[in-house]
Order: C-alpha cells, then structure tokens, then sequence
C-alpha cells in the first residue's frame, strides 16, 4: 500500500488495473469497500497478489475483500472488529454476488474449517473439529457461472416444485451434519462419500455442468475418496479428498480438466500448507 494521487487496486495475476469509479464491476466493488469506512478515505494505490483464479468458485473476491481491509486497517494504524471488517468485505462482495451469504468473507477473515449457518438475516460461524489430516486436491475446470444467475435459478426451480426442492434442501442438512461428525471422528472415507452425495444432489438442482461432473469422476477414479464442485456452480472448481499418498495420482489426472491442479493439507490444529 502507497499514497497515491487516487485510489487504484492493480491485481497482475489477474490482470487488473482499475479505480473505484472507471465502471468496472471490480472497480466498483472497490469503491464500495472503500465507502464503508471512513477512515480509508485518503487514496492508495494497493497492488495485490493472489493465487487463487478468479471467477472460479474459490472465495477469490472475498479473500481480496479482506486482504484489502486488513490492509488498509494496519496501514492506518488502527484495529478493526472482525465484525467491521466482515461489513466492509460483505460491501464490496455485493457487487459480485447480489445477496452474498457471507461464508467466503468469513472463511477468509476467520480461517481454518468453519461452519457457516445464514437465518433471518443473522449468521452463526462454528470452528469445526478435525479428526487427522485433511489432503484435499482443488482443480479450477471451466470458467465460472455469475453466481446471482445461479442463486435465482435455484429459487425458481424451488417455485415450481417446491415439496420436492425442500425436502432435497433437508437432505443437504443431514449431509452436513454427518459430514461434521466424520470430519470430528477422522472417518475420511466417509466424509468423502458424502462429498459425493452432496455432488449428486447439486447436480438434481442445476447448479453443476457435465465438465464438473467428469472431473469428480476423473478425480475419484484416480483414488480420491470423493470430491465435488465448489462455489455456486454453473461451471468454476471441484475439491477432492484424498489420501495423501493419491494425492500426485489425482493431480496427473485432473490435469485433462485443469492447467494447474493443486493440493493443500489442513492439519488437526488447522494450520494448510499450500
């Protein structure tokens, strides 16, 4: 972060050069990150590197979000709640998102494994237990669907059947809550299994594409215990668990759907190593 005469927020990986108010989505959405607080009212130029792909189902806005805010917090010489921060991050996400959740914000403000519950407008985050170490396999497979579109497609399926989509949308609940007990107890077998139960009911609504689903084949039969797309949907990631010595196996083949493949582990104490 340096002085500037304007703000400007320059990405290379991305290949972003932009000000708040040249009328680009990115643009803007720094200018609303900028507006919600006053104190980052003074220009800087903030050049941010990021490997994580854009548009891809990987939280990439929201890591930038709180990137900037952390940063422009500490420049200042100040400190900020998580909770001013999350409004500053959740400001620039609307931009992207429409209606965002908040759980990419919060995943990249908090980190480790969370679970994020969003009810009546108030969210409940949970730091998750972890039984044994996780090696998960992230392979970015198609450009990604706007994730507003994704959101409204699911709602009006839901409209025109809605016992069906509700009754698919407890499932999902019991998946997750049997999910947090494998993830408690080490069960990474059955965790990835359920990783898959997950893919199939997002593949019932809409949400996924015939490319993510190949590469959860892909994945599997390369020895993952299960793996399943990220994000919203409508193209972006997938995410595999697999057994660390899989791990190169499952790279090689995600290959045909990916450039750039790439693993990371989350230990009990939930430190990852990229």
């Amino acid at each position: 972060v340096i002085s500037s005469s304007e703000s400007r927020l320059i990405v290379p990986a991305w290949k972003l050069n932009v000000t708040p108010k040249d009328g680009s989505k990115v643009g803007e959405s720094f200018d609303c990150l900028l507006k919600s607080m006053p104190l980052w009212a003074k220009n800087h130029t903030i050049l941010l590197d990021s490997h994580l792909a854009p548009g891809a189902g990987l939280g990439s806005s929201a890591a930038m979000a709180v990137a900037i805010a952390k940063t422009l917090t500490e420049h200042a010489g100040k400190k900020f709640s998580n909770r001013m921060l999350l409004r500053a991050a959740m400001a620039s996400e609307s931009v992207f998102h429409k209606n965002p959740s908040g759980i990419d914000a919060a995943c990249a403000l908090q980190g480790g494994v969370l679970s994020f519950c969003k009810k009546n407008k108030t969210s409940k985050i949970e730091q998750l237990q972890v039984g044994g170490s996780l090696c998960l396999v992230i392979a970015h497979v198609e450009a990604g669907a706007d994730t507003g579109k994704m959101v409204e497609s699911v709602a009006v399926l839901r409209k025109s059947h809605l016992s069906v989509i509700t009754s698919l949308l407890d499932v999902f609940k019991e998946i997750f809550l049997a999910a947090k007990n494998a993830l408690a107890k080490g069960n990474h077998r059955k965790l990835g299994e359920l990783m898959t139960i997950n893919h199939g009911l997002l593949v019932a609504i809409g949400v996924s594409t015939q490319r993510l689903n190949n590469a959860c084949h892909i994945a599997m039969n390369a020895g993952a215990y299960g793996a399943k797309l990220t994000g919203s949907g409508g193209g972006g990631s997938i995410v595999a668990l697999v057994p660390k010595e899989k791990k190169d196996a499952v790279i090689t083949a995600l290959q045909a759907f990916s450039s750039e493949p790439f693993a990371f582990l989350i230990s009990e104490s939930h430190n990852t190593k990229i």
